[in-house]
């Protein structure tokens, strides 16, 4: 007798960083044959049943780059159905409750919690990933001095960098001093705050991706994707295309959409 049952989900069989469609939120996903596998943000769309979509038996390493719900809530049915190694978390210079609370959940869940107060950095062969703490400018505090005080990442898959800026924007990602990125995720959701001219000129990315869902904010800003044009840089937005694979490939970074 011959059973045939369903194929279960492969892992991506070289380095690959996938802009999961979320909503109106980030996660992405990086995955490393035989390395470790991390998630940088999380949410707001429950994560649980996308993560196994993509073949995800635990987290090694999560980086949160700041509390608010957009970039975390998907957490909510993760913890205690998917083993998570380590979380990285920002430390603001104000007294933060959701990131304490979520300290508290991670901690509960039997996950090593770490304040990241320096450049961090982690890697393999064809494969890194630098998480740089920021700070909010001067006299900057409430929604968007948390958005400031957080955690940017970058990631290189085969030499190519690709930026996760989280809901860091403008003056704050100035600072880092960064260099060119293959690929770039718009800050703050295509906020207008997010990039000027000289900062995309700068960074030089060949594509930006739009991490969106319905809201009522104007992401991505007609303005942003005004400056987008004008420098020629193709978009793809998460709300549209659905998840947005980065993978190495021989010939440079190749890049797919779930949703075509």
């Amino acid at each position: 007798m011959i059973v045939v049952a369903p194929v279960g989900p492969a892992a991506p069989d070289r380095p690959t960083l996938t802009f999961l469609d979320v909503g109106e939120g980030a996660a992405a996903l990086l995955q490393v044959p035989r390395g470790p596998t991390v998630l940088v943000d999380a949410g707001p769309a429950p994560l649980a049943r996308t993560l196994r979509a993509h073949a995800v038996r635990r987290l090694d390493v999560l980086v949160l780059s700041h509390g608010h719900a957009d970039h975390t809530a998907g957490l909510r049915d993760v913890l205690g159905s998917i083993p998570i190694g380590t979380a990285l978390l920002p430390r603001p210079p104000d007294s933060s409750p959701s990131l304490e609370r979520l300290a508290r959940d991670l901690a509960a869940a039997g996950v090593a919690v770490r304040w990241c107060e320096a450049a961090t950095a982690i890697g393999g062969s064809g494969w890194g990933v630098r998480i740089l703490p920021t700070s909010a400018p001067g006299g900057e505090g409430g929604n968007q001095g948390e958005n400031d005080a957080a955690l940017v990442v970058l990631v290189d898959l085969a030499g190519q960098r690709l930026l996760l800026p989280g809901d860091a924007e403008g003056e704050v990602l100035a600072r880092l001093e960064l260099p060119t990125c293959a690929v770039v995720e718009l800050p703050h959701h295509g906020s207008r705050g997010g990039l000027d001219d000289a900062e995309l000129r700068a960074l030089a990315p060949r594509l930006a991706v739009v991490s969106v869902g319905p809201n009522t904010y104007g992401h991505p800003t007609p303005e942003m994707l005004a400056l987008l044009a004008g420098r020629g840089v193709p978009w793809a937005r998460t709300d549209e295309r659905g998840d947005i694979a980065v993978a190495a490939g021989g010939r440079g970074l190749e890049v797919t959409a779930s949703g075509g």
